[in-house]
């Protein structure tokens, strides 16, 4: 069961403006930025979450995942029932979370600079 408190800090996260939206990785070393699942992982861990970050390459890998979605430590962490969470457009249809952040909101294809429609489609699927 989806642990709302946990997944509304992670929406006031994307709103917050503190993390750069980026394509591919959890988090980009080299850029600086991240996709929308490396900022729950991160929020996951700055909330009590002991999993194991390295950072020794060009882009982080947590709990011993070199992957684009989330290890499944973090997917538990705020109880998703998978490791790339379905998110909901405005419209009621869904994408994978990883999809919606390289490529931009289903509906429309547009890649925002920012996480708001990310943060939108989190707050309809799990939130409302």
């Amino acid at each position: 069961m989806v642990n709302t408190g946990r997944v509304a800090l992670g929406v006031a996260a994307l709103r917050s403006g503190e993390f750069a939206r980026g394509p591919e990785y959890l988090h980009n070393l080299v850029t600086g930025k991240m996709c929308c699942l490396g900022v729950f992982t991160y929020i996951a861990i700055r909330n009590g979450l002991d999993i194991t970050v390295d950072t020794s390459g060009d882009h982080a890998i947590f709990g011993g995942r070199d992957g684009e979605t989330l290890c499944w430590e973090v997917s538990d962490w705020y109880g998703f029932d998978d490791d790339d969470p379905l998110l909901e457009d405005e419209h009621g249809n869904g994408g994978y979370a990883t999809k919606w952040n390289d490529d931009g909101d289903p509906a429309y294809g547009i890649v925002r600079e920012d996480f708001t429609d990310i943060a939108d489609a989190f707050g309809r699927a799990y939130l409302s």
